[in-house]
């Protein structure tokens, strides 16, 4: 019984060993019928089916929009009449972005030569070499075989002229948009003048792309051009002195001096030099005692936003740290903390926030005030997202006490540049933080730790609980939220 098993098994093995064979001689049949077949039939198969593998990808990457919902205990829809504007918006947005959205760089397969899908890059009204043209070694023979080279070069949009810079073939069109090179098929002078091609961007723009659509022998292939103005950075001085001229505290206060006062006291305690900038919007402005402290006065209630923007513009440090007035530093405010992950070169963040803790420096969790954003694409009436308050991203190798997140609280270090490029929006004059963050999603990298923290004295009056709860206002969150819906180009959304 045995022995009829294994003369079983050994057929079984042999059959699978000939189909396994008879299948590699067919791909190797197609290949060599890929190369040595007549052009007009070898390059259009392979084009139909990479025209199919396309249209797939296309569908799969650029789906069409369906409507997304947010679940129970959401905010939204917008109103019909700001709806209407909002579409419109929505449109001229896209038209004046599309230049950012990376393009597809797909490589063929089975191309008789090699390229660049993307990656070259050049100033506008610059010229440069279109890199990585050259002719795939397994196609030599078929192209030599053919005695006569035509390659058709074009911009397709118009905005860039093509040239070549050889003496071997006769061109058409050189140093326009669209250009023809053709000759004898020697490989040589093929390679030679491949290497020789350039581009030329013809329009200014300092944000744009453009697409060399490249033909050879019935093969078509794109090649992405990025035109890009040369961005200057914006560095800040930080000095070869202590933490305080690498560091400014700022702080938005509103009718609670009380408050107000004891931070500043705190933070002196343990920063003695420390510059602290305050932005009062208080109805009866009361003078803030104290060294380096930049007391800066606002309209009345312009807004927790409308401050925080002020504070930023006066900033002249690298880095900044943000606290609430209602904020004490204890002895677990350890700043230094802070900038040793910043100016680490393995690390690379702009916003790190800290935790809320006890008089003794103890934090409360870990990862205090982590939030992770799910974003959902939707249709013309929106998209949605869920603001996730338990969810975590993954935590950073060289401080596993930290995790990346969306959005964080109001005790964070940033780097003043990186925070620069955005606003608080004055349009949220009792909340914003959470706002903020939201609009700078993808633009800002954000970490949450728990080797940080300060302590949290809540504190209250008549006064302020009036604007802070809205009661000035009753219909204030309603209109922030339209305004939300509407800035985001959302459907609904949770926080």
């Amino acid at each position: 019984m045995g022995a009829s098993l294994k003369t079983a098994f050994h057929k079984m093995y042999n059959v699978k060993l000939i189909i396994a064979c008879i299948a590699l001689l067919c791909v190797i049949s197609a290949a060599v019928f890929m190369f040595h077949a007549p052009q007009n039939t070898s390059y259009r198969i392979a084009n139909n089916a990479v025209s199919e593998r396309l249209l797939a990808v296309e569908k799969f990457v650029s789906p069409q929009p369906t409507p997304c919902t947010c679940g129970h205990k959401s905010y939204g829809p917008l109103e019909d009449g700001p709806n209407i504007r909002r579409q419109k918006e929505v449109l001229e947005w896209k038209r004046y972005h599309n230049a950012e959205i990376e393009p597809l760089s797909v490589c063929r397969a089975m191309s008789p030569f090699q390229y660049v899908g993307g990656g070259i890059t050049l100033e506008p009204l610059g010229t440069v070499r279109v890199i990585g043209l050259s002719i795939h070694p397994s196609a030599v023979a078929h192209l030599e075989s053919k005695h006569d080279f035509v390659m058709k070069l074009s911009s397709d949009r118009l905005i860039g002229v093509i040239h070549v810079h050889t003496a071997d073939f006769d061109t058409v069109g050189n140093y326009t948009t669209s250009l023809i090179i053709r000759g004898k098929a020697d490989i040589t002078s093929i390679d030679d003048a491949l290497h020789s091609i350039y581009y030329t961007s013809i329009v200014y723009d300092i944000d744009d792309r453009d697409t060399i659509n490249l033909q050879l022998n019935g093969m078509n292939v794109s090649i992405n051009i990025r035109i890009k103005r040369q961005t200057v950075p914006f560095l800040i001085d930080p000095g070869s002195g202590d933490i305080t001229k690498k560091v400014t505290v700022v702080v938005k206060t509103f009718e609670r001096y009380d408050a107000v006062k004891r931070l500043v006291k705190s933070v002196h305690q343990f920063y003695p030099n420390m510059t602290i900038i305050v932005a009062d919007d208080s109805e009866n402005p009361q003078k803030i005692v104290g060294s380096n402290v930049k007391h800066y006065i606002m309209p009345h209630a312009e807004g927790a936003s409308a401050g925080r923007n002020l504070q930023l513009s006066q900033v002249r440090t690298k880095y900044f740290l943000y606290c609430d007035d209602d904020f004490v530093f204890t002895i677990g405010t350890k700043l230094e903390i802070f900038l040793e992950k910043f100016e680490n070169p393995k690390v690379k963040l702009d916003v790190i926030g800290g935790t809320f803790g006890d008089e003794k420096g103890e934090p409360k969790e870990s990862c205090f005030g982590c939030r992770t954003i799910s974003w959902v694409k939707g249709d013309k009436d929106g998209d949605c997202f869920i603001r996730h308050t338990t969810e975590k991203y993954d935590q950073l190798s060289e401080y596993p006490n930290c995790y990346m997140a969306d959005s964080i609280t109001m005790f964070f270090m940033a780097r003043t540049e990186a925070f620069r490029r955005g606003v608080f929006d004055p349009e949220y004059e009792r909340v914003g933080h959470t706002e903020y963050f939201i609009n700078r999603l993808g633009r800002i990298r954000l970490a949450s730790c728990d080797d940080v923290n300060i302590m949290h004295v809540r504190e209250s009056n008549p006064t302020y609980a009036k604007y802070r709860k809205r009661l000035v206002d009753r219909n204030d969150q309603r209109k922030n939220v339209q305004h939300m819906l509407f800035n985001m180009n959302l459907k609904c959304f949770t926080l």
